[in-house]
This record gives C-alpha cells, sequence and structure tokens, in this order.
C-alpha cells in the first residue's frame, strides 16, 4: 500500500515545456495548413477570373469542372 510520494519539482517543470513546446507545434502546424490552403483558393479565385472575368460563381466553376471531366472522358472513349 502506498502511503506517500516525493515528486520533483523539475521533471514536473520539464515535463509541462516538452507539453508547451508539442502544443506549440501543433498549432504552428496548423497555421501553415491554413495559409496553404488560403493560398491555393486565391489562386483559384484569380485563375476563375481570368477565364471567366470578374463575375464569376462558384456553381459555374463547378460547371466547368464538370463539363471539363465530361469532354476528357468523352476524348478518352474516341
Amino acid at each position: 500500500m502506498l502511503r506517500s510520494v516525493a515528486v520533483d519539482g523539475s521533471e514536473i517543470l520539464v515535463s509541462a515545456k516538452k507539453a508547451s513546446q508539442r502544443s506549440l507545434a501543433r498549432l504552428e502546424a496548423r497555421e501553415a495548413a491554413a495559409k496553404a490552403k488560403a493560398k491555393r483558393e486565391e489562386e483559384r479565385v484569380q485563375e476563375l477570373k481570368k477565364v471567366r472575368g470578374e463575375k464569376w460563381l462558384p456553381s459555374i466553376a463547378r460547371q466547368m469542372k464538370v463539363s471539363f471531366d465530361i469532354s476528357m472522358y468523352c476524348n478518352t472513349l474516341f
């Protein structure tokens, strides 16, 4: 039966510092992924603007993708 526990304060501090560093690394990774996603989205929007002009809609983008996919499929059949 355990009656007492001795805890080394430096071990607690080291453990807390490691946990803090892991948490910070995860946060930085999430921020980097969000920035990369935003950049890809901005590039996609710029491409749509170039193709369709300033008045583009996401639905038009879907239609363009579907028509492109269909044309690619038809080209592979013939």
